[in-house]
């Protein structure tokens, strides 16, 4: 692995290799970890984001921005708690997809 990018296709691929587990909060603090050891490696991540999933400018941070997308933001009015497996995972492919994304346009 010699780009970021692909460590985070390697956590895609095989997350049972970086997570303790699939839950959405874990892919946010393991990115946020990473992000922290690489200084600058998220910078434009969260206006980037909005601007391609074509969402409204938001204050977010981008696993909420992500996570309302998804139904897991039971603090946001109006958007229902639906915290099932499956979709915790289909939310952290899509971030992964997102993150590798942005960081191979760098």
């Amino acid at each position: 692995m010699h780009k970021a990018s692909d460590l985070f296709i390697e956590v895609r691929r095989c997350p049972g290799m970086y997570l303790p587990d699939r839950r959405y909060a874990s892919v946010v603090a393991f990115i946020e970890g990473f992000g922290m050891a690489r200084a600058g490696l998220l910078d434009g991540f969260q206006p980037w984001l909005t601007a391609r999933w074509r969402l409204p400018r938001s204050s977010l941070h981008w696993g909420s921005v992500v996570a309302s997308q998804f139904g897991l933001d039971a603090g946001s009015p109006g958007v229902q708690a639906v915290e099932t497996e499956d979709v915790e995972v289909e939310a952290a492919n899509a971030l992964l997809d997102a993150l590798v994304e942005f960081l191979e346009m760098q």
